[in-house]
This record gives structure tokens, sequence and C-alpha cells, in this order.
């Protein structure tokens, strides 16, 4: 689920402004930890789009890689 919140929210543990259902929603990460969102939403019959406005933040679930198990081998 993709919630919108208000610019000045500090508090994300409600659903904000509510719920947005995109035709597609893409993240990306660039090396230096910087993300990028790239969202399409249709204008619907329910408004939802009006929730998407210029400084608002987004929250939108991301799978994000684990560090690979390592396991060190120790010579004697």
């Amino acid at each position: 689920m993709i919630c919108v919140y208000p610019a000045n929210c500090t508090d994300f543990s409600s659903n904000g402004l509510g719920a947005v259902t995109p035709m597609s929603c893409t993240v990306t990460e660039t090396l230096n930890g910087e993300w990028e969102l790239t969202l399409v939403h249709d204008i619907d019959e329910r408004g939802k789009w009006t929730r998407l406005s210029e400084g608002c933040i987004l929250r939108a679930p991301v799978p994000a890689a684990k560090t690979p198990r390592v396991d060190l081998v120790t010579q004697q």
C-alpha cells in the first residue's frame, strides 16, 4: 500500500492523507543511497489522485537487498 503524507509530517504510523492506487510505481536506488520513485496515477472517480501534490511524502514498500551471508575462513 502506498500512502501519502503532508510535507511536514513526522509520524508515519497511520495512513496519513490516505492510500493511492497507482497504475505503476517504480523505485530505483543509486550507488550512494539516493532513492527515486516514479509513480503514474490515473484521474480516478474516487479522487485519490488529488492526494498527490508537490511536496507530499510517499511511503511505499520496497524490497531492499540484504547483505549476503559471508563465512570467514581462518587460516592456521
